[in-house]
């Protein structure tokens, strides 16, 4: 009888530790069945218990039904994305972040519309006059330089003959975190005029899981040895006025690793740390997620009111 008290009494703390042993035993292997297994429980967290929305000073800028209603498909011609950042800028941002690529040149430009025209002679004067037109791509790097703009770019698996350029430095504490975080060969940048004139440059993009869903954001990269933060941390760094990151890492004063080259344990930007999860410290992050807030979102129409 006592017996039976004393098990019903403590069976939420005796149900837990079958498991508990199996995945102490089972985490030097690393497995693909105990990878799989953390995986399901993290995301069921996410669907029993989402993070509590906290509010920040972040905001969404979508291109939604109406924008497009308003303003035409995509993509909108550069010359209108210049007056969403001068708009933008006029509110008092601290920084603008583009998650979209601006790979091509704008072909919206005058000069390039008229050369698609068909029965378009090439001494017409028509031509003569666009040309002397501005370049929408100009446009658009004059309003990036004049505001905190944070340009995107995405990895490649080939080479590709021009590296993102680089728009802060980085200070290692203790071990190289090369060995420890993603490499691509190659990247797709934004074109050079736009990428010279804006505060930072930041990968877009996650990193997929074994299960092909995408959990973990990588905060640095590498491209040819070369490191590279993420299209957020970048904000959050042109947010703060820094110029540099520190990779604080095993063998750094404060950090162990048993002996053994653990990885990355923290990134700082700024003024604000930012710490990867122990389960994988290769310099990405894992975190929960909130469910959709309507106040974190706006409407693009709503910073560029008008088209011409």
């Amino acid at each position: 009888m006592r017996l039976s008290r004393f098990f019903y009494r403590y069976l939420h703390y005796l149900a837990p530790l079958p498991i508990l042993l199996a995945a102490f035993f089972l985490w030097p292997s690393d497995s693909e069945a105990l990878s799989h297994f953390r995986l399901n429980v993290f995301d069921e967290f996410l669907r029993l218990k989402p993070r509590v929305y906290e509010p920040t000073p972040v905001r969404i800028i979508d291109i939604d039904d109406d924008s497009l209603a308003r303003f035409g498909q995509w993509p909108w011609p550069r010359s209108l994305l210049a007056k969403l950042v001068n708009r933008l800028n006029e509110l008092g941002v601290a920084t603008i972040a583009f998650d979209i690529l601006f790979i091509d040149p704008d072909r919206t430009t005058p000069a390039r519309l008229i050369e698609d025209m068909e029965g378009i002679a090439p001494d017409d004067p028509l031509i003569a006059r666009f040309a002397k037109m501005s370049d929408h791509d100009q446009i658009f790097a004059a309003a990036i330089g004049r505001s905190h703009v944070v340009l995107g770019f995405a990895p490649r698996t080939k080479e590709h003959s021009r590296l993102p350029e680089t728009k802060a430095t980085f200070a290692i504490a203790g071990d190289d975190p090369r060995p420890w975080i993603p490499h691509f060969r190659g990247a797709a940048s934004s074109l050079a005029v736009l990428e010279a004139a804006a505060a930072g440059n930041g990968l877009l993009g996650m990193l997929p899981e074994r299960d092909g869903i995408s959990r973990r954001i990588p905060l640095v990269t590498a491209f040819d040895d070369r490191l590279y933060p993420a299209l957020g941390a970048d904000a959050l760094r042109v947010a703060q006025g820094a110029r540099t990151y520190v990779v604080k890492s095993t063998g750094a004063s404060g950090v162990t690793g048993f002996g053994e080259h653990a990885g990355v344990s923290s990134i700082k930007i700024g003024r604000s740390w930012c710490r990867p999860v122990p389960m994988a410290l290769c310099g990405s992050t894992l975190r929960p997620i909130s469910r959709s807030v309507s106040c974190r979102h706006g409407r693009s129409w709503t910073a560029a009111p008008t088209r011409n």
